[in-house]
């Protein structure tokens, strides 16, 4: 979206990025906001720990003086719905919500970062059970949405087309391989 006449230009996403919203991080409501440096101060993203640039949006509570980067508050997965099963290519999985302060560890790099809920494999009477299958899932996941950027037409993207399709094969790759693996082996964590 744009203005020739003021030379005003903004994404879709940007643009569709919601006023207020709520996240289960904090209990009240998280407004957005950017170039905050009135204050002084540097701001840090209270779920990822990493910092904040004020020049661009994010989310922040007033009342609890706590900031979040809007990709973590609306995340890839924020239109999850916990407890939620999906299908996919045979495969049940559920998104079970975590509680505040949860740091679940990533298989591949062994850091800790909090994270609204994680994504388990199901048995057919909905057990979850084989949770080391989170990150492949997830990988695959993170493909599809690297293959829906790659093809979008928006003109201002941060990364080019092909290193987003370069990314999704990437990813795609490593997740059906990391599953044939685990399957292989037969580890079951």
């Amino acid at each position: 979206f744009s203005c020739d006449d003021c030379s005003f230009g903004i994404d879709k996403r940007c643009a569709t990025l919601p006023k207020t919203t709520q996240h289960w991080y904090d209990e009240h409501l998280i407004f957005l906001c950017y170039n905050k440096n009135k204050r002084g101060g540097e701001y840090w993203c209270d779920i990822c720990e990493e910092q904040i640039d004020t020049m661009i949006w994010f989310y922040t509570c007033d009342s609890c003086c706590v900031t979040f980067h809007t990709e973590c508050v609306l995340g890839d997965f924020s239109r999850f719905m916990p407890g939620r099963i999906v299908t996919c290519i045979n495969w049940r999985i559920k998104a079970m919500q975590t509680s505040p302060g949860f740091l679940p560890r990533c298989y591949i790099c062994h850091t800790r970062r909090a994270v609204p809920f994680v994504l388990n494999l199901c048995n057919p009477q909905n057990n979850p059970t084989l949770s080391v299958f989170t990150l492949t899932i997830g990988l695959v996941i993170t493909a599809f949405f690297f293959i829906y950027e790659a093809t979008s037409s928006r003109k201002n993207c941060v990364a080019s087309r092909f290193e987003l399709a370069t990314a999704a094969v990437a990813s795609v790759f490593l997740g059906f391989g990391s599953l044939f693996l685990l399957l292989a082996s037969g580890v079951y964590v």
